[in-house]
C-alpha cells in the first residue's frame, strides 16, 4: 500500500475513509510526502486534482503548503478551489494567510471556495473552544 498506487482512488472516497486510509498510508510508505509533492507539481490537471484530494486525505495539507502556495496562485481554477476546499481542514497560518489571500481575489468560484473554507476554518476553532470550556467546566464540577 503506497501513495502511488493510492492517488487516483482517493478521489472517489468520502473524506473521513479517505482520512483512515490516509493514516494507514502515510504508516506505511515513508515517501509519500515526496509523491504527493511530486503529483502535485504534474503536468497534467487530473493528476494534480487527485494529488490534492490525497494530500487532504493524508492529513498533509500544511506539510506541503509551498506545494499548495503555488497552487493557490497559479494553477488551473478547478485546482485552485480544489486547494481552497482542502485547506479548510488544514490548521497552520500558512494555509489560513493563503486562504485570506484568496479571499481578496476579484469575485470568482475560487474566491468563493476561499470564503466557505475560511468559515469552515472559524466554525471548527469556535467548536473546539467550546469544547475546552466544556471540558474545564466539567473538571471544575460546574
Amino acid at each position: 500500500l503506497h501513495a502511488e498506487e493510492m492517488l487516483h482512488r482517493f478521489e472517489t472516497l468520502r473524506p473521513r475513509t479517505r482520512r483512515k486510509l490516509g493514516r494507514v498510508v502515510m504508516k506505511v510508505d515513508p515517501e509519500a510526502l515526496d509523491r504527493i509533492r511530486d503529483a502535485l507539481r504534474h503536468p497534467v490537471l487530473k493528476n494534480r486534482l487527485a494529488a490534492i484530494a490525497t494530500a487532504d486525505a493524508f492529513a498533509a495539507v500544511d506539510l506541503l503548503a509551498e506545494s499548495f502556495r503555488h497552487i493557490s496562485r497559479e494553477d488551473h481554477q478547478e485546482a485552485r478551489i480544489r486547494a481552497a476546499k482542502v485547506m479548510s481542514n488544514a490548521e497552520s497560518d500558512d494555509t489560513l494567510s493563503m486562504l485570506r489571500e484568496m479571499v481578496q481575489l476579484p469575485e470568482s468560484p475560487v474566491r468563493d471556495a476561499a470564503v466557505e473554507a475560511l468559515q469552515k476554518r472559524e466554525r471548527a476553532v469556535q467548536g473546539r473552544r467550546h469544547a475546552v470550556k466544556f471540558t474545564a467546566s466539567a473538571a471544575e464540577g460546574n
